[in-house]
């Protein structure tokens, strides 16, 4: 008896659903809109005057970047800062060269200070990663000491061998 009871509520429901949707067909042409499409005029994604604000603003995001973040959030305001530049047709390939070495040397400084730490624990695996980044960033703006190079990595053999005989 309830499940008679349920098939004919659902039979219902559906008689229901095909005769909306029949009405809803039948009267297509009484409900149709017309599909307008947006013709708006041909303007400039920005002006010049908005294009400039936007260097000087990704500017000052870079120079704070470059004050108070780390190396890729800096790296990555300076390359939002040349495509705004380019964009706005102001980019200074002396000002890109400036920024950049700036933020390699601020890296460079840090990572001296890591690989010192690093050796004076013994961490050997640790101590032969910052040396490795080390030689990556100075490499790209032609600042690698050959003789500090050498120096850490007599360091870090002189560490292994050290903790290797304990």
């Amino acid at each position: 008896m309830l499940m008679k009871y349920q098939m004919q509520r659902h039979a219902n429901k559906i008689t229901l659903l095909l005769m909306a949707i029949s009405s809803l067909l039948s009267a297509g042409p009484a409900f149709a809109t017309e599909n307008k499409v947006a013709t708006a005029t041909v303007k400039p994604w920005q002006t010049e005057a908005q294009r400039l604000k936007r260097v000087a603003d990704s500017a000052w995001r870079l120079e704070r970047a470059i004050r108070r973040d780390g190396f890729s959030s800096a790296i990555c305001a300076l390359n939002i800062w040349r495509y705004n530049t380019k964009d706005a047709g102001t980019f200074d390939q002396a000002a890109y060269d400036g920024f950049k070495r700036r933020i390699y040397q601020k890296s460079i400084d840090e990572v001296i200070r890591w690989l010192d730490v690093c050796i004076a624990e013994a961490w050997v695996r640790e101590a032969n990663f910052w040396l490795k980044v080390y030689y990556v960033r100075s490499v790209v703006i032609d600042a690698l000491d050959p003789v500090f190079y050498e120096a850490a990595r007599a360091k870090i053999r002189d560490c292994r061998t050290a903790t290797s005989q304990k």
